[in-house]
């Protein structure tokens, strides 16, 4: 047998190279998993690491506050959007304000300038005791009636144009009515609506008296001479009706006092004055019901 040669066979042949390709295969995994192995170690060092920890614990804070500054700078954006809108619609009705009180400023200046322009004739007086009527009979005023007027003048003689002096009234300015000048002009005015003239003109004559620098003291002399023109007396409403239009000549009632005064000047028979105060106050309040009332009249 020493000289015998042993020839593999295919099928040996390929069962060994199978042996082979398989170890290699093995041994492959085995190599990568090593490798693996060591660069988890080497991250598990590096994440480890305090160093580093400290500054991803650092950029985690500083991440939170950056995210709180955002939040506060949209807050404070919302903020101003919205007192941005607040002021300019402030703004809006300031401006539309003061348009309107210089309107109104230029239209009282428009006023005060005709009113220099166009005087008032001149208006019989209660200063004169007896006081003469149109007929020529005597009327007595009382000194409740006469409230503030001039020196009384001498009558006139036989031949001469009757001239009673005017009372006379300083522009006066008005203050906010206070609790107890509301009540007082309420109750003046339930006497006025519950037709108690006398007693009502004693009331606003009281309140005049006693305030004169109220808000309400022109409303108080205008309704004074209502009731004294509901009981016909027009020369004392007259004088009720002229201390609105010279005492309080911003108020509300001035319109209404001047058609009322005309009608007095009408009723005691001096139809010139009446044509003229009915004309100022067309001129200076046309677009009121007064001014509408006194083109009637004037038409008449």
């Amino acid at each position: 047998m020493m000289g015998k040669s042993y020839r593999l066979t295919p099928i040996v042949v390929g069962m060994l190279t199978a042996i082979m390709v398989s170890s290699s295969a093995l041994a492959a995994p085995v190599a990568q998993q090593a490798s693996l192995e060591d660069r988890l170690q080497r991250i598990e060092r590096i994440i480890e690491n305090p160093v580093l920890l400290q500054l991803s614990r650092r950029l985690g804070e500083q991440q939170r506050e950056i995210q709180e500054l955002q939040d506060q700078i949209d807050f404070l954006k919302r903020d101003l959007r919205r007192i941005t809108q607040t002021s300019d619609k402030r703004y809006k009705e300031s401006d539309d304000r003061l348009s309107a009180l210089e309107s109104a400023t230029e239209v009282l200046k428009q006023e005060k300038e005709a009113r220099l322009e166009l005087s008032l004739p001149v208006t019989p007086s209660l200063a004169v005791t007896p006081a003469l009527s149109v007929d020529g009979a005597s009327a007595v005023v009382t000194d409740e009636e006469r409230g503030s007027i001039a020196p009384q003048e001498a009558l006139p003689t036989e031949g001469q144009t009757e001239k009673i002096a005017e009372p006379t009234f300083t522009p006066i300015t008005t203050h906010p009515a206070t609790e107890q000048e509301k009540g007082a002009y309420q109750f003046a005015f339930s006497l006025l609506k519950n037709s108690q003239y006398d007693n009502a003109i004693k009331a606003f004559q009281s309140f005049l008296d006693s305030h004169p620098k109220s808000e309400l003291a022109s409303n108080s002399a205008y309704w004074m001479g209502e009731a004294y023109y509901i009981k016909q007396d027009n020369q004392a409403a007259l004088n009720a009706f002229n201390r609105v239009i010279k005492g309080y000549p911003f108020s509300s009632k001035v319109a209404d006092a001047m058609l009322r005064a005309g009608d007095c000047y009408d009723n005691l028979g001096q139809q010139s004055q009446a044509k003229a105060l009915y004309a100022e106050l067309i001129a200076l309040y046309p677009k009121t019901r007064a001014a509408e009332k006194a083109i009637k009249r004037l038409e008449k």
